[in-house]
């Protein structure tokens, strides 16, 4: 649970630096970020780290609530953040350009948070697949 609600904490952070670069980086006379493709793509890892929030939101109240479904909520938290961190880390580097990669910009700092959080107890995949496993147990007991 923990790493999820950081990883998608860490995608919130990544996404904000993202849009205040886009906004200040100008190009043949406007910032990038007037551009609707670029827009889009904002918009696109706007929507993945909002439904990493949710799937922590959810899991977090199942498991205050002592749902029988909080370790499925938890699973399916973790992967979804899983997700939205390889989503929103890979368009922040193409939105930043050059200057994402180098060891001077915080971007760096914060993907290899989410890089290190990404694998740690399952990747989103594996997560995935525990997930089916533990619903198809349960199907056939019900």
């Amino acid at each position: 649970m923990a790493a999820a609600a950081q990883l998608s904490g860490l995608c919130a952070q990544i996404n904000a630096m993202t849009v205040d670069f886009t906004g200040q980086r100008v190009q043949f006379g406007k910032p990038i970020a007037a551009n609707q493709a670029v827009q889009h793509r904002l918009v696109d890892l706007w929507t993945e780290q909002t439904l990493a929030a949710a799937a922590v939101a959810h899991a977090a109240r199942s498991c205050a609530d002592g749902c029988d479904a909080a370790l499925l909520a938890t699973l399916a938290a973790k992967a979804r953040a899983g997700k939205a961190a390889d989503v929103v880390t890979r368009g922040a580097f193409q939105l930043h350009g050059a200057i994402g990669y180098t060891g001077e910009y915080p971007l760096g700092g914060l993907v290899r948070g989410c890089l290190a959080l990404m694998s740690w107890l399952g990747t989103a995949h594996e997560l995935r697949r525990r997930f089916v496993a533990i619903e198809r147990t349960r199907g056939a007991v019900a």
